[in-house]
């Protein structure tokens, strides 16, 4: 296994999901590596090594989150990741979307590879 650098997340009151309920977000750990399918050292002949992994089944991705040191986060925790603090509409924030705000350049008819 590829060495992942892993990023503290400061909990807090996350006041959207299930139910729109307020909730307590532990603090966190995430992984700010990609994981991609060379990082693992596992192939899988029908994507490059150097993009993400795709394509997992649930028990798959239980798995493979254990096999890296960690877990699946729960949704809740998810949406915390994806909108912040902020409460962001956008991982950039509330700006609508433009070319700039986005690594969506295909390559074969897939995304590009990981940076």
């Amino acid at each position: 296994m590829a060495n992942i650098v892993w990023k503290f997340v400061k909990g807090g009151i996350c006041k959207n999901g299930e139910a729109n309920k307020p909730k307590l977000i532990k603090d966190l750990l995430w992984t700010e590596t990609p994981i991609t399918w060379a990082n693992i050292s596992r192939n899988n002949p029908l994507e490059p090594s150097s993009l993400p992994i795709t394509g997992l089944n649930f028990k798959e991705a239980i798995i493979l989150a254990e096999d890296l040191g960690g877990r699946l986060p729960s949704s809740i925790e998810w949406e915390w990741m994806a909108a912040g603090a902020e409460e962001r509409i956008f991982p950039w924030g509330n700006d609508p979307w433009d070319e700039t705000k986005g690594n969506l350049l295909p390559l074969n008819g897939i995304f590009g590879e990981v940076d």
